[in-house]
């Protein structure tokens, strides 16, 4: 039963991995469901707080990308505990165009399928937009960019649900990006550094989302 096989599908917008050992055509029991339909309100919830604070630096709402704004709503909620904080050098000749499937491989062993590249390839062009408006305004107090992945397991009858938060520094973007355009002329790779940051969710049930 340890090995056997492991089954992740993407959500439709790219930011909630689910992770079974059940196969596709097997229904996930109820209380999972309810469980899993909890942490999909309260993903679009907290969606909606960030875009709609207000960031006291720019005077205008948060990005979705702003690791800013993501990081005071997790730790805000009283709902994760954070686990561990690595970095990955990923290596790439086209951070938007490749870096979508060498994250997902790396972190979570998973082939994206070509539907599910052009949905985190999307996501990156987010965290591109937003990291690029942080280096233009260099705030001191802004310099983080990225994206939230809730990772929703069901292995083996034990159900657990964790985050990511997969991001970026403007200082150490802007340095690669620009080395990037040279060395994709050459067919030479550039490394960008990716940290993460991993939590765990707490379920609680009856509470209010957010």
């Amino acid at each position: 039963m340890d090995n056997a096989p492991i089954y992740q599908q993407l959500n439709e917008t790219g930011t909630i991995l689910i992770r079974t050992t059940l196969p596709p055509n097997h229904p996930l029991p109820e209380f999972i469901q309810q469980e899993f339909s909890a942490v999909t309100m309260f993903f679009a919830a907290m969606l909606r707080a960030i875009s709609t604070a207000i960031n006291p630096r720019t005077g205008k709402p948060f990005s979705i990308y702003n690791y800013h704004g993501q990081e005071s709503i997790l730790v805000g909620s009283g709902r994760f505990i954070k686990l561990s904080e690595d970095t990955f050098a990923l290596k790439t000749h086209k951070f938007i165009d490749k870096a979508g499937k060498i994250l997902f491989a790396e972190i979570f062993n998973m082939n994206l399928r070509e539907r599910e590249h052009r949905k985190i390839s999307s996501i990156l062009k987010g965290v591109n937009k937003e990291v690029v408006r942080m280096i233009e305004t260099n705030h001191p107090n802004e310099f983080r960019a990225g994206f939230i992945i809730f990772v929703v397991e069901y292995i083996n009858g034990v159900s657990s649900v964790s985050v990511k938060s997969i991001f970026i520094n403007r200082n150490d973007y802007n340095k690669n990006r620009r080395r990037e355009c040279f060395l994709y002329r050459l067919f030479i790779k550039t490394t960008f550094n990716i940290q993460i940051e991993s939590y765990l969710y707490i379920y609680k049930k009856n509470k209010s989302i957010i």
